[in-house]
């Protein structure tokens, strides 16, 4: 039986396929489509996330999620190091995400009621 796929997979996917006796059928990305298709691979991963329901289940699509996150700043010239330097910076400023806070509004003092 043939699946079409058509989506960016890991790196040794091909060759784990190879292994298991299968035939397939893939090709490199050029360099200036790979951060696209990066995109479009972490929308696939935070809905896979969103549709994930144990812990386990969680922690695999939330791995997937950093190592693209992380891919896509290599990409851009941005090594790990650097986009977690940068977030921990982005922390200080304006903390991170751990209280839920959800903003329903804000009233200037120049508005009229």
């Amino acid at each position: 039986m043939k699946t079409n796929y058509n989506k960016l997979v890991r790196d040794r996917i091909p060759e784990i396929i190879v292994k298991d006796d299968c035939c397939l059928s893939f090709d490199r990305l050029p360099n200036h489509l790979r951060v696209d298709a990066l995109i479009e691979k972490i929308h696939e991963e935070f809905l896979e996330l969103k549709d994930s329901k144990s812990n386990e289940e969680k922690i695999e699509e939330l791995a997937d999620v950093l190592e693209i996150v992380f891919t896509i700043g290599k990409e851009c010239g941005f090594p790990m190091y650097k986009l977690l330097d940068f977030m921990e910076e982005k922390r200080k400023i304006k903390g991170g995400f751990e209280k839920g806070y959800i903003l329903y509004w804000v009233k200037t003092e120049s508005e009229e009621e």
